[in-house]
């Protein structure tokens, strides 16, 4: 999202919206795949501690995923490995502009 539109409240009125439009649906549930905020910044091993951490109210730390627990949602479950992108070594140093020197795993800035 821009600058621009963070802080403005747009997440809850999406979110609401999305409910909305289940219901009229008759939809008696809503399951929404939820990327936290700095996932991208974070090692997979960690996401799991990431999604622990609280603020002083109890609420989820993270911000993205405590706007869907405000409005009702709950964590189900936590997918270290949403999406997988399979390439060659000189697939991935080219998409990412980053040398692989030895196997394991990396950490994308951005992905």
């Amino acid at each position: 999202m821009a600058a621009e539109g963070r802080w403005r409240g747009l997440s809850h009125l999406l979110l609401r919206g999305l409910r909305e439009a289940a219901a009229s649906h008759h939809l008696a549930d809503l399951v929404a795949p939820v990327r936290p905020s700095p996932q991208g910044r974070l090692s997979h091993h960690l996401i799991d501690r990431y999604l622990a951490w609280t603020t002083p109210h109890g609420r989820p730390f993270d911000p993205w995923v405590r706007v869907h627990v405000d409005l009702g949602g709950e964590v189900l479950a936590i997918c270290t490995e949403s999406t997988v992108i399979t390439g060659t070594v000189a697939q991935w140093e080219e998409w990412t502009q980053m040398r692989f020197p030895d196997s394991g795993p990396y950490v994308v800035p951005g992905a």
